[in-house]
């Protein structure tokens, strides 16, 4: 299987809906909310010989989806209502699938006080409020209709 934005896309909503399910349980009276940032880049991995018990992950990539995850902050004062949120880069938007891209609005960015530090190119992004339901969105008709028949 190969593995393309919208099943990245998919996994940051889950996340964020059993964040949002998890919070409400732990503090019912008090909201919580969660940002995602999702950008491309490389990304690299160092594992020690011992196991994979430390690991550490680093790359453009990894910085570049926490500067989008920090455009937050910036971003959040002017929601109403105030949800959780996912912020992506305009090259993953362009590669999402219109199921995924119609869940998004487009925030243009001034270069000034809205910018993205260390991607000096980017002139918009795109957020997403709240979670959404996943499960039919990860897998094709024709994968369900193959999986649905080994399992018969």
């Amino acid at each position: 299987m190969s593995y393309t934005p919208d099943h990245t896309l998919a996994l940051a909503f889950e996340f964020m809906r059993i964040f949002q399910s998890r919070a409400s349980q732990a503090a019912p009276s008090m909201p919580m909310y969660c940002a995602v940032g999702i950008a491309l880049g490389p990304v690299e991995a160092y594992y020690p010989e011992s196991g994979a018990q430390v690991y550490d992950l680093f790359g453009r990539g990894i910085i570049l989806a926490t500067r989008y995850e920090g455009l937050r902050d910036l971003i959040f004062p002017y929601l109403n209502p105030k949800d959780s949120i996912i912020i992506v880069q305009k090259s993953v938007f362009e590669q999402l699938s219109p199921f995924w891209q119609e869940k998004f609005k487009r925030l243009e960015l001034d270069g000034k006080q809205l910018y993205v530090r260390d991607d000096e190119g980017a002139d918009q992004v795109y957020y997403s409020l709240g979670a959404v339901t996943v499960s039919s969105s990860l897998t094709s008709s024709s994968e369900r209709t193959k999986q649905e028949a080994e399992s018969a």
